[in-house]
């Protein structure tokens, strides 16, 4: 069998020129061996690049196959990845309400005079907005209020403010959700050493809760709940969580 290479070479003038050369007439031992590695190389490449090419790429029916693993690892996860989220931001907010009542706490220590911490839930746009303020215990909280969650980022519109404060340091068997304090008062307040003056702490303490909302029912708490719980008149707190915050 006669193979057929193309050979360039340089002529006279320095131009490149061409040929095509019988493979079988080549004399030259060192030329045909070149000749012929460099044919054995091109071989090689032909055989094994049809190959390679032809295990490229995807089936239509490999590429629905991905999509559907997808989809049912994106229903799996989905949920307990949004559930999560929705804890750890009902967690921030009530390390806020954690915090409001213990800077109300020091600052009542501080200045030898009572201060207070309120808790009120107003409309806005359309939503429910929870809100705090720490206030002088002789003054009204209208200029001092916050909306929950705002500072640490979350949406307070995610979830719901609810206390068992009937009035002033005075607990009650009900936790009330998404109340104003224009129609109801919702205020805990420490005097000078950090106490609870005239306090009512029946039925577990004074409890601040913040829940998540059952689905369509922005005004409804779900069980998931984080609550605060001052439960001492010395101004003792603890953290509780779901069922503990009932």
């Amino acid at each position: 069998m006669n193979h057929k290479i193309i050979d360039f070479y340089l002529n006279k003038n320095g131009a490149l020129m061409s040929r095509i050369i019988n493979f079988e007439l080549i004399s030259n031992t060192k030329q045909k061996l070149i000749y012929n590695l460099i044919k054995n190389q091109l071989s090689f490449n032909i055989k094994h690049g049809k190959k390679y090419q032809s295990n490229t790429g995807f089936t239509i029916l490999e590429v629905l196959l991905v999509i559907v693993i997808i989809g049912i690892l994106s229903a799996i996860v989905g949920p307990s990845w949004l559930g999560f989220v929705n804890r750890q931001q009902l967690n921030k907010a009530n390390d806020e309400v954690l915090a409001a009542l213990q800077e109300a706490q020091r600052k009542a220590k501080k200045t030898k005079l009572p201060y207070s911490v309120s808790f009120t839930t107003e409309s806005s746009s359309g939503k429910q907005e929870a809100k705090i303020a720490i206030h002088p215990n002789d003054s009204e909280p209208d200029k001092y209020w916050k909306r929950l969650g705002g500072e640490l980022g979350v949406g307070s519109e995610k979830f719901i403010l609810g206390t068992n404060i009937s009035s002033k340091n005075k607990s009650s068997k009900t936790t009330s959700y998404a109340a104003q304090y224009k129609t109801k008062p919702q205020t805990v307040t420490f005097e000078q050493i950090g106490s609870l003056p005239e306090a009512e702490l029946t039925n577990g303490g004074l409890k601040i809760v913040i829940a998540l909302p059952k689905a369509g029912k922005t005004k409804e708490p779900s069980d998931v709940k984080r609550c605060v719980i001052v439960q001492t008149i010395l101004g003792g707190m603890r953290t509780a969580k779901d069922k503990e915050c009932e």
